[in-house]
């Protein structure tokens, strides 16, 4: 299995990479309650660390480097949270095991026959009534060859696999888009029960696919709500980007050109 993995200590915080990442993770911890929980595939364990924050869940966060869970150890210590080695396709845990496994960015870095053995193994931990969240890159929407990614998936193909493994399934889009902001200056957060949200759009083409499946319903109107991250820095750095500012020198000349020979035909 190719490895990519997403490290916060050496990443911007202000990357826009990695404000995608946590979204996801915020997103999933909010959907949870009391339950023990696989976060399979956990590279640094940041997100693994995430989850255990809410104290009424049991983590266990697992990743085929040993080099990583040692860092996961040191870096991320609660008493709810534990970190352990394990094979994504021959894991380590009985039958029946998890309330919910949590797969986000995994699924992409295995070939096609091994994808379906993935999900079989993922269904085999979980509990009859147990939940799987999955997110993955939209193949549609790669502009260009990850060397990490054996085989991305489109919605149809992310479909048909769910379907095969599991009774229900609903699969959210997460698209990454500028946003302008009107603020007072006297908080940093959305208030999610602000009449404002409803001016944010949702028709928004997707980067990625965030899934849940599950045997039993998962008709929850919660999964219908907007979930939105502001990165006011991650724009910040790509609109001070050096190209950008080339960009921006050619471009009002060029367009001042564009009108003249446009009002001299």
């Amino acid at each position: 299995m190719p490895v990519e993995r997403l490290d916060l200590e050496s990443a911007e915080n202000s990357d826009i990479l990695v404000n995608e990442h946590w979204l996801r993770y915020k997103y999933i911890r909010e959907h949870l309650t009391t339950e023990k929980v696989l976060d399979i595939a956990c590279g640094s364990g940041y997100g693994s660390y995430y989850l255990s924050l809410n104290n009424g869940l049991s983590v266990v966060g697992a990743d085929v480097s040993a080099d990583s869970v040692n860092k996961a150890k040191k870096s991320y210590q609660k008493d709810n949270l534990q970190f352990q080695v394990a094979n994504a396709l021959s894991l380590p845990f009985q039958d029946n095991s998890f309330d919910s496994v949590v797969s986000l960015e995994t699924i992409e870095h295995f070939n096609i026959s091994d994808q379906k053995l993935y999900l079989k193994e993922l269904k085999r931990v979980l509990k009859p009534e147990g939940k799987l969240w999955l997110s993955t890159p939209n193949s549609e929407a790669s502009k260009h060859n990850n060397p990490w990614h054996l085989k991305e998936l489109n919605f149809f193909e992310l479909q048909e696999l769910l379907a095969k493994n599991f009774l229900n399934y609903k699969i959210l889009k997460q698209g990454t888009a500028l946003a302008t902001v009107i603020s007072s200056g006297d908080s940093n957060n959305i208030n999610d029960n602000d009449s404002s949200s409803s001016y944010i759009s949702s028709d928004i083409y997707p980067k990625y696919y965030l899934a849940l499946a599950s045997d039993e319903s998962i008709n929850d109107s919660s999964l219908n709500k907007l979930a939105v991250s502001l990165n006011s820095r991650a724009f910040e750095r790509l609109d001070n980007h050096p190209l950008k500012k080339i960009s921006d020198s050619i471009y009002h000349p060029v367009s001042k050109l564009m009108k003249k020979f446009k009002r001299k035909k």
